[in-house]
């Protein structure tokens, strides 16, 4: 997860009550189970993605 909200949130994202509600989900429960969660911490990853896409469509990246 990225963004602003993930990053305030943090604390309630690390309790299991978090993960066992994100995995219970009926018929895809056993694939929720295999996906991994994790919460970018980087303000600026937005940014980097940008920056890695511009420059793999110029031929530099």
């Amino acid at each position: 997860m990225a963004g602003g909200i993930p990053r305030r949130i943090l604390p309630a994202l690390k309790q299991r009550g978090f993960l066992e509600a994100f995995r219970r989900k009926g018929r895809f429960a056993t694939l929720l189970d295999r996906v991994p969660v994790h919460v970018v911490l980087n303000s600026k990853v937005g940014l980097m993605g940008a920056a890695s896409l511009g420059l793999a469509a110029r031929g530099d990246g």
